[in-house]
């Protein structure tokens, strides 16, 4: 095939941090957005395809812009877009790949704002530098308007897909079986070896060495697309405007192949027009290997995870009070920062060499500051709207509201402040609460509430709380009652009729966990790590002398980058020394009302302790397990483990992405990350007769069959033992990550044993795990709203979202069929009856009324598939 076309798209990688503070790297992104103006504006009579465009790589940045310009210069900026000479792509950032499912829509809220505000063609989304995407991004993006996806992969860390095929096209294949027009591009500075535009004689000696690299790779297009990025500036660089004048140059001398700067969404238009056996379908997830930089931030990560779903909640709860929120604001601030932490930088370059310099610290402590504004104002809005329906109940009496965020019915204890029995002396009788009365509820969660100004906890029976709804109980009816330490000699083990579990007293964690209902112990007691047990990973000292970063460079292999396509990445061999506890502390066991609490309190390596804590209900089939670790600091390479070696015969592991589950390699990319995941509720090992899953809110990196930083699996591995390793903390990578971390972090894993597989089962336990009975004190509300409700019952779907459209008139909800089979969905709303229910398009535009057959909707949905409902 002889290659006649090299595609140039000019852009400016999008690190909202690394080489600058996040605000100095949005201010010069809004100016490199003017420089393109000026830029398209000046070469607008060069000869075709020498002209310059340019490609906004991400969605933010040019919402800063538009937010600080004034109109003349965003009318120029529309015109030129208009014309096909700015480009505006549509992913919000280039984003790491922790968004839950929801997020993956929700991200695309400014782009049907820019379509609609100023005519914006906006059909392609690209992300650089990062090494994957979910599964469901696939349909998430056919589902908001998209038609090409794009990616230019950094291997310094990691590697691309398809790596004897890169660069190729594809079509992407979704869970939904859907496709997606794909390019696995090369890295984003691909241009600068080449040298353009910096030397137009080193392009013409290198370029015909590229072409014969492409045909000995089978390369099967006549044209080849270069991402071009300021030379110097490989990030947040600016406009290059020697581009232009270099393309028009090589073209009037005849230099082949031709150049033409062109727009993403041309290049693809372009790729769209090749024959079907050049664009082979694959189908699988795009799996990440930058994404443990979500460890380094232990604390936020899992402060962020929560955020998504108070975030969730809190649109429950305004959807609940009807009509146009006053909130809109804080809503889209918070889903703002909330995504913006889940952007794929999250440091300077110096986090490791410099981890004390004003540049690393600035940059982490803004970027923690998006996780924490995000919480804030999610609970902001959650808290009001739920202490709204408090108050709006008609009764006289003092009690507990307790809320079910999800679509079934739920009978589960729950846990609250004794003094919430107490009217507070500064709130009248049946006044609603203050934004700060508000705040004085929003109690911490996990190990954090045993603090000095904690109240004492009681746990109530068993309460029976309606789908998607509210029950109001007084409080003489909660038959709650304290925890109670026992006396006299400790015993580490507790049972209910599911389940039999016992502490080990010597290396920590659990020498037990037996299933009565299978009759089978699931522990692997010849396994070398403990059963729920703490693992710390370093790099021994000696073996860090002479490599770099601390001893980082006996992990990673720097990049040549002075070679064309040069692979840094991972040594494989790379020497680590691991050990769990040191020794056994302290042991607890507290009776509660309805089951039992064991904690060990361990001295551990990394850490100035670890806990242990499990709570074990009679009333519920599975256990919950906490592991608080507090870290203390240390710049040297290290991680933090949790492990879960278990003792099953055969079995595949599988965990949740946005999209459903994916087992390694067999739902993978060729070529894609097999050393770790990222999980989004759960993690899963099973075999036809059994299996165990463990979910995943807090932490969601995890790893099946052993310790496998580095290990660079290529095609099938061979058979997986059943070991889930789920990894909340490192700071191995050398630059970005932070270099270190400190202080108490919770990480919370509900344990649940099962039969066979079955992903509706596993979801329900991780939306159960995710969103837990929330609580609320009453105080004679005397209002007019019945003390029980539900609003929605919804059988044999997942419910994503609910939430109010924009203008109050009605509510929009998302739903997904999480198996591999056709299911029809079932919705019914037993307090208030919708007038009409509509099937959408991913804007929000009805599609088609749904019938109601005796109060009961009915929809059909694919397999793998989401689908948004109007609920009017």
């Amino acid at each position: 095939m002889i290659l006649d076309t090299l595609y140039l798209v000019h852009h400016s990688h999008t690190d909202l941090g690394f080489t600058h503070e996040q605000p100095v790297a949005l201010d010069l992104h809004a100016q490199f957005i003017d420089q393109a103006i000026e830029e398209c504006e000046r070469t607008a009579d060069f000869p075709r395809g020498s002209a310059l465009k340019w490609t906004c790589e991400a969605v933010y940045p040019v919402l800063h812009w538009l937010r600080n310009r004034p109109g003349r210069q965003i009318q120029r900026f529309a015109k030129l877009a208009r014309a096909g000479r700015i480009e505006v792509t549509g992913m919000f950032a280039v984003m790491c790949q922790c968004l839950p499912q929801e997020a993956l829509y929700r991200q695309f809220q400014w782009v049907e704002e820019l379509r609609r505000d100023l005519q914006l063609t906006i059909r392609s989304a690209l992300q650089c530098d990062i090494n994957g995407q979910h599964w469901g991004l696939v349909d998430a993006l056919l589902d908001c308007g998209f038609d090409a996806f794009g990616m230019a992969i950094n291997e310094n860390v990691g590697r691309a897909a398809f790596q004897s095929q890169r660069p190729n096209g594809f079509h992407w294949e979704g869970p939904s079986g859907r496709r997606i027009l794909a390019w696995n591009g090369l890295h984003y500075n691909a241009n600068a070896y080449f040298g353009i535009p910096d030397d137009i004689e080193r392009a013409a000696h290198e370029l015909p060495r590229f072409l014969n690299w492409l045909a000995g790779r089978g390369y099967p297009h006549p044209f080849c697309l270069f991402q071009v990025t300021c030379n110097g500036f490989v990030d947040n660089g600016p406009v290059d405007p020697r581009l232009a004048p270099f393309v028009r140059r090589w073209n009037a001398e005849g230099r082949m192949p031709r150049m033409e700067i062109v727009t993403l969404g041309e290049f693809f238009d372009r790729l769209r027009r090749e024959p079907p056996e050049r664009l082979p379908a694959h189908r699988g997830e795009w799996t990440d290997y930058w994404n443990f930089g979500a460890a380094s931030t232990a604390y936020e990560t899992a402060l962020n995870r929560r955020t998504y779903h108070r975030l969730a909640e809190g649109e429950l709860a305004l959807a609940f009070l009807g009509g146009k929120t006053s909130r809109q604001k804080e809503l889209r601030e918070a889903w703002e920062n909330a995504l913006l932490f889940d952007e794929h930088t999250w440091g300077a370059d110096t986090s490791v060499v410099y981890p004390f310099g004003q540049a690393a610290r600035s940059q982490l402590n803004q970027k923690l500051n998006f996780a924490y504004r995000a919480r804030s104002l999610a609970q902001l809005v959650r808290l009001e709207a739920i202490d709204r329906i408090a108050h709006s109940l008609k009764t006289k009496e003092s009690g507990l509201l307790v809320f079910n965020p999800l679509p079934w019915e739920r009978e589960e204890r729950v846990e609250f402040p004794e003094n919430w029995q107490f009217r507070n002396p500064w709130q009248p009788p049946g006044a609603a609460a203050t934004v700060s009365h508000v705040q004085a509820l929003d109690r911490n969660e996990g190990s954090e509430q045993s603090g000095l100004g904690a109240a004492a906890l009681l746990q109530s029976a068993p309460l029976k709380i309606p789908a998607l709804g509210y029950r109001f109980f007084p409080f003489e009816t909660l038959g709650s009652a304290p925890s109670v330490a026992p006396k006299g000699r400790i015993s580490l083990s507790a049972e209910n009729r599911w389940l039999k579990v016992a502490f080990d007293p010597e290396r920590g964690g659990l020498k037990k966990f037996y299933d009565t209902t299978r009759g089978k112990e699931w522990v692997d007691r010849r396994h070398d790590l403990a059963f729920g047990g703490y693992v710390h990973e370093t790099i021994p000292p000696s073996r860090r002398k002479g490599a770099g970063y601390g001893g980082r460079m006996r992990i990673f292999q720097e990049s040549d980058w002075s070679r064309f396509m040069a692979y840094g990445g991972w040594n494989a061999r790379w020497p680590a020394r691991r050990r769990g506890i040191s020794r056994v502390l302290q042991s607890r066991r507290t009776h509660l009302p309805g089951g039992v609490r064991l904690y060990q309190k361990c001295s551990a390596p990394g850490t100035r302790c670890v806990e242990y804590e499990l709570t074990l209900l009679d009333s519920q089939p599975w256990a919950d397990w906490r592991v608080t670790i507090d870290k203390t600091w240390d710049i040297a390479p290290e991680a933090c483990y949790v492990a879960f070696p278990l003792a099953l015969r055969g079995g595949w592991p599988r965990y949740q992405t946005a999209g459903g589950a994916v087992r390694p390699h067999i739902d993978q990319l060729p070529g894609c990350n097999q050393d770790f995941h990222t999980a989004q509720e759960w993690a899963d090992f099973s075999n036809p007769e059994s299996g165990f899953t463990i979910t995943t809110i807090d932490a969601p990196i995890v790893m099946f069959g052993g310790f496998q930083i580095g290990r660079l699996f290529d095609g099938p591995r061979p058979a997986i033992s059943p070991l889930i390793l789920s990894l909340p903390m490192t700071n191995y990578y050398h630059v970005n990550y932070a270099g270190a971390q400190t202080g108490r972090v919770d990480f919370r894993y509900r344990l649940y044993p099962h039969g066979p597989f079955d992903a509706a089962e596993c979801d329900r336990v991780g939306r159960e795990a995710a969103h837990p009975l929330v609580c609320h004190p009453v105080h004679a509300p005397r209002g007019s709203s019945a003390v029980e409700e539900s609003r929605l019952r919804l059988d044999g779907a997942t419910l994503l979202s609910l939430r109010s459209a924009p203008d109050g008139s009605s509510c929009l909800s998302r739903l997904f069929n999480a198996l591999d089979v056709p299911c029809a969905a079932t919705l019914s709303f037993p307090s208030h009856r919708p007038a009409k229910v509509e099937l959408c398009d991913g804007a929000g535009n009805p599609v088609r009324a749904l019938r109601s057959r005796k109060g009961t909707w009915t929809v059909p949905i694919s397999p793998r598939t989401a689908i948004l409902l109007r609920i009017s």
